[in-house]
This record gives structure tokens, sequence and C-alpha cells, in this order.
């Protein structure tokens, strides 16, 4: 006997779960990665020493590369989970 359609739950299609910190770390990621390019851009359009530009890539760089790396491991943990 086929079920009863009014007892049958409906299929839920999978919706991504992000948390606030989670919108709020990629968001800095993206944020800190236009800025750097912004500046470069600027810094190379008007001449600005290349130890500036060369700071402000050893200052920020190593952030956002970690950052990136923790987001990549967090994606695949929770991938391996399910």
């Amino acid at each position: 006997m086929p079920p009863d359609s009014s007892t049958k739950s409906p299929e839920s299609r999978w919706t991504p779960r992000f948390t606030l910190a989670t919108i709020m770390l990629v968001s800095l990621v993206c944020c800190v990665t236009a800025a750097t390019g912004h500046y470069l851009v600027l810094g190379l359009n008007r001449g600005v020493p290349g130890r500036a530009m060369f700071v402000i890539g050893v200052l920020v760089m190593p952030v956002v590369l970690v950052i990136g790396a923790n987001l990549v491991r967090l994606a695949l943990r929770r991938t391996r989970r399910r």
C-alpha cells in the first residue's frame, strides 16, 4: 500500500549553514585582499618605493594565507563528516 501523501515529509533541499563568525571571517579575508590590491596598484601608479610595497606584502600576506588555509581546512573537515 503506498504511503499517504499527507503523512509523507517533504524533501528538504540542502542549505548551507554558515555561522556569523564564518561570514565575518570570509568578509575580512576579502576586504584585506582588496585593500592590499588597491594599495599595490596605487603604489605602482604613483611610483611608491618598492620597499613600501614589500612591507605591505610581508605584513599582510601571511595573515591572509593563514586565514585562507584555515578556511580550506574547515571546509575539508566539514565535507569529510558527511
